[in-house]
């Protein structure tokens, strides 16, 4: 059985990268009500999704648990989000939609909240090279409840692979970080910006974008990483620390998970978070997860160094600035596709997915600065397929969210869980 999940694990790193508006009134916070639930332990917890609905994305934002998610109709994608305050969701919002999306079981709409604007991301088609894509952003104005016509975030104006963005709120607008395929092409690999022969690498890259849209401080983080990874951001005293799997060089490269920390007057530059020394010609599309609280800091990541697929987690103390033991989060060669929560008392709550027996689950489970942890929980069986996405959690006081796609044959639906701490 474990050969069988190894080989199925080679199987999606090399084949992964080949898959890959108007005006609106302003929220009615009194919402439409849905059958109310108490928060306990895994509960189901209706949710406004319909149809084929899937690449769902939750953010807390003080006591609201806000969801994206893509809805398909036949060629068209639509982009949607909703509110869920007080066990009751507002009426569905369209932020936007499009027939020339690139939608992807890994590369997925994005969305953060700084008081009451909204910024949302989204990957728009540039050209017809199967990678050729662009993320474009768009603004909700607080006072209007408008959405801004979509701009790109990125300024290169190459058709080439721009993806996997992660946000948060910063000042009185939006942090984002993004990778940047624009060092990829050439003439001998405009077709296929995954060849790297006589190209450049995928860089990872950062910029500030003011409420009304304005795009400032553009930097490039680092100038070589894996292709096809999800980034992910937190907060933390000591700045905006992004975590993201980064390439060495070599025909045989190492894919191990690095941290930057970006600040405006001093970035300090990317280095390991934990040296797997993780070898592997091509990119396993599974990037890490971070939360901050101050100087508490968590990220958890999948490695298979040494043929052995695991998630592990690593807490800093300082800020993101150093990271103490790793911690082996799974019980038997994971998946990976892992989320993060820290908790009130500085432990973290990590969300990933592994094989059980002939089923794959997604499991989440209590791990303390010291090591030790709670016995893991399954939280539902679910499709092992790239289908099923990227599970997310999200922390709201005492109670967790856990949103994941369901897939049954062709079809995909949302499911969406609480449970309390």
């Amino acid at each position: 059985m474990r050969l069988l999940y190894f080989l199925l694990l080679l199987f999606i790193v090399f084949t992964s990268c080949d898959e890959r508006l108007g005006s609106l009134k302003p929220l009615d916070m009194e919402a439409i009500e849905v059958e109310e639930l108490p928060i306990s332990n895994l509960d189901n917890i209706p949710n406004p999704t319909s149809g084929e609905s899937h690449l769902p994305r939750l953010k807390a934002h003080g006591d609201k648990l806000y969801m994206t998610w893509v809805e398909q109709k036949d060629s068209l994608a639509i982009l949607n989000y909703s509110i869920y305050y007080n066990q009751k969701w507002t009426p569905t919002e369209t932020v936007v939609s499009g027939t020339d999306w690139f939608i992807n079981w890994a590369d997925f709409p994005t969305v953060a909240i700084n008081d009451g604007t909204i910024m949302a991301t989204f990957l728009q088609k540039s050209a017809q090279g199967t990678y050729d894509y662009d993320v474009k952003y768009t603004l909700r104005d607080a006072a209007t409840g408008k959405w801004s016509i979509p701009k790109t975030l990125h300024n290169d104006g190459i058709a080439a692979e721009h993806g996997f963005v992660s946000l948060l709120p910063y000042q009185d607008g939006f942090f984002a970080t993004w990778l940047d395929g624009r060092n990829t092409k050439t003439s001998a690999n405009i077709h296929d910006p995954h060849e790297h022969s006589g190209a450049g690498a995928m860089t990872l890259r950062s910029a500030v974008i003011g409420k009304d849209g304005t795009v400032s401080l553009r930097t490039e983080l680092d100038n070589r990483i894996c292709d096809c990874c999800n980034t992910a951001v937190a907060q933390s005293d000591q700045g905006i620390v992004i975590v993201y799997r980064d390439r060495s060089d070599g025909e045989i490269e190492t894919r191990d998970i690095y941290r930057t920390i970006w600040k405006e007057d001093a970035t300090i530059a990317g280095t390991p978070v934990f040296n797997d020394n993780w070898k592997i010609n091509g990119c396993p599309v599974n990037g890490p997860a971070i939360d901050a609280d101050g100087n508490k800091v968590v990220t958890a990541w999948f490695t298979a160094a040494n043929d052995t697929p695991q998630v592990l987690v690593a807490f800093s103390s300082d800020g993101g600035l150093n990271f103490g033991n790793t911690i082996r989060v799974d019980t038997s060669d994971a998946i990976g596709r892992v989320d993060v929560v820290l908790t009130e008392d500085g432990s973290a709550m990590v969300l990933w997915m592994e094989p059980k027996g002939e089923d794959v689950v997604l499991q989440l489970k209590k791990i303390y600065k010291d090591g030790s942890s709670d016995a893991a929980q399954t939280i539902t069986q679910l499709s092992g397929e790239r289908m099923s996405g990227f599970p997310q959690i999200e922390r709201i006081g005492n109670n967790l969210f856990i949103s994941y796609t369901d897939v049954q044959g062709e079809h995909k639906s949302i499911k969406l869980k609480a449970s309390s701490l």
